[in-house]
């Protein structure tokens, strides 16, 4: 899957996460329902405009330990 692009699945990613948080966004407080139904709703248009562009966070995970 590209991190990037005018098509396919990472397009998806925000509308679907919104989508399945949306209850403990609501129920946190931090938007009420018809704000994420208005935001899911955009994010699926700007999934279906091909002249948007969504991308994926970089995301790093790195460990390690303290010398002795």
């Amino acid at each position: 899957m590209s991190a990037t692009g005018l098509s396919g699945d990472a397009k998806l990613v925000s509308p679907l996460t919104l989508e399945r948080i949306s209850a403990s966004v609501v129920d946190e407080g931090v938007a009420s329902a018809s704000e994420v139904d208005r935001v899911v709703a955009e994010l699926y248009a700007n999934y279906e405009d091909p002249r948007s562009v969504m991308s994926l966070p970089r995301i790093v995970q790195a460990w390690g330990r303290v010398p002795l």
